[in-house]
């Protein structure tokens, strides 16, 4: 990691302006194989509600469509400006697209979330860190078959500069304050959240 990289990164979270959340390969075929699959579709579908009200834009990767169907269709329904990606490489990098769509819009910060940690995520986000992104994985909205795989993952990616925070986190660095416009709305998405 660079310099200007290690300075953004240690001047609090979320100070990039160009940010975009990644919801990825949220799909059936996919979903059915991740421990606690149902919880985690709860979650990222309350992180999209959530991404949207805050004005957050979302790119939607999903992995050989053709052949492991489309996105969740509970999360299709919360993202208003569906940015979708059909992808053959495990890193979303791999879609000239994707690549596209973040130079275009001069993007410095991803969000990640979907599955599975120990691959598509894993591989996306050391992509974006050779490419001097920030990356925040929002925790309790990714997913693995094997949980050790995973936290072997999440770790790795931690010594590399990727901030690992939970969804709850992510909503309230996101608002800042209490009187964001948004805050009522954000907070009872938080309080009607189904705790395991």
């Amino acid at each position: 990691m660079n310099e200007l990289s290690k300075k953004k990164m240690s001047s609090g979270l979320f100070k990039s302006l160009q940010s975009i959340a990644v919801i990825m390969d949220m799909q059936p075929r996919l979903i059915s194989s991740v421990l606690d699959g149902e919880d985690l579709i709860e979650s990222v579908t309350l992180f999209a509600k959530g991404a949207g009200l805050l004005g957050l834009p979302i790119v939607i990767t999903e992995q050989v469509p053709e052949k492991l169907g489309s996105t969740m269709t509970e999360i299709l329904n919360e993202v208003d400006d569906q940015r979708l990606v059909r992808k053959n490489s495990f890193s979303a990098f791999g879609s000239r697209e994707f690549v596209d769509y973040l130079n275009e819009f001069s993007i410095d910060h991803l969000f990640l979330v979907g599955v599975e940690t120990p691959i598509c995520i894993y591989l996306t986000a050391l992509d974006a860190l050779k490419n001097e992104l920030e990356v925040s994985i929002i925790t309790d909205c990714i997913g693995e078959r094997r949980k050790s795989d995973g936290l072997h993952c999440l770790e790795a990616l931690r010594t590399h500069g990727c901030s690992l925070i939970p969804l709850e986190t992510f909503f309230y660095s996101m608002l800042k304050d209490s009187t964001h416009p948004e805050f009522k709305s954000v907070s009872a998405l938080i309080r009607n959240r189904n705790l395991p």
